[in-house]
């Protein structure tokens, strides 16, 4: 798709639970995360899940606080070009925290030895751009891809570029003992590499 329009958009705010669910499923055992733009919902794992909270960049969110917290969307890799972006309130370090992940690769808010955004392709390289996470504030990352290139961008302001590229992970937020510790609001996906105004636009449109 090329038409600037995400394919997926996570709000993170409280969502209602399909009917059927068994007893397993239902609130507080596991929380529901709505897909508002394509067709890929999520549920939180069974076990040391994020909670819901009110102070969301908007509405809700989800507060990850865990090292196995996260949520499992089941979807497949999207080749490159493709664009991410999120809200995060980073609370803690740890010395690694994945955002989103699959079998083949991650997006990274603290990658391993470095501490800073990044990517990996397992099995492959680790990939790390010169900026670091601040704690306790609300900071929106997008990341862009391009076949040979990746460009981090921070409250819509490009902050470095790595000259290699990984399939965008859709398969989980998170990953087993490497989950975020902070806020999580307002994730989307584009299967195109928005453009340094469309991504400013986009951190525009929240108003902050």
């Amino acid at each position: 798709m090329d038409d600037g329009r995400p394919s997926h958009h996570w709000t993170f705010d409280a969502a209602p639970y399909p009917a059927g669910w068994t007893y397993a499923g239902r609130p507080p055992h596991t929380i529901m995360a709505e897909e508002v733009a394509g067709d890929l919902p999520g549920t939180s794992y069974i076990i040391n899940n994020p909670a819901l909270v009110d102070d969301g960049v908007r509405g809700q969110a989800f507060r990850f606080d865990h090292d196995k917290d996260g949520v499992g969307f089941g979807g497949l890799d999207v080749a490159a070009p493709w664009t991410a972006s999120t809200w995060v309130k980073l609370t803690g370090t740890t010395s690694d925290q994945v955002l989103l992940s699959s079998s083949a690769g991650a997006l990274k808010l603290q990658q391993y030895r470095t501490a800073k955004v990044g990517f990996t392709r397992f099995g492959v390289a680790d990939h790390s751009f010169d900026y670091t996470l601040p704690l306790n504030r609300w900071v929106q990352l997008t990341w862009v891809a391009e076949p040979d290139r990746t460009t981090l961008y921070a409250d819509g302001d490009p902050v470095g570029t790595v000259n290699a590229s990984i399939p965008l992970p859709q398969s989980s937020i998170g990953a087993p003992h490497a989950s975020l510790h902070g806020d999580l609001d307002e994730l989307l996906t584009w299967d195109e590499a928005l453009s340094p105004d469309q991504v400013r636009e986009n951190f525009a449109g929240y108003g902050r």
